[in-house]
């Protein structure tokens, strides 16, 4: 399916491009969760093109389904833009 103007992709199985942006804000996450963890897994993920790309990454933490919201600017590191925390593997993004 074609992504419309504006709007997020479908979402993908985790790949390593989504990797590495959840690996860039992994230790911003353990801050604002007020626990440090090893592993963050990205299970699935969806994309939207913007002034950058903001990402919507569905990570597994320590047996934990999150929500990340990310934004890789067009220079500089992606910044942590929100956490949903609780979520099910069958929470849509």
């Amino acid at each position: 399916m074609i992504q419309a103007d504006g709007g997020f992709s479908n979402e993908k199985p985790g790949n390593s491009m989504a990797q590495a942006v959840a690996d860039a804000v992994k230790n911003e996450v353990g801050a604002r969760i007020k626990r440090y963890f090893d592993d963050l897994k990205v299970i699935r993920f969806s994309t939207q093109v913007v002034a950058g790309r903001n990402f919507k990454l569905k990570v597994e933490v320590n047996r934990e389904i999150m929500h990340l919201f990310v934004h890789c600017p067009l220079s500089g590191p992606p910044r942590l833009a929100g956490i949903e925390r609780r979520k099910r593997l069958a929470d849509p993004l």
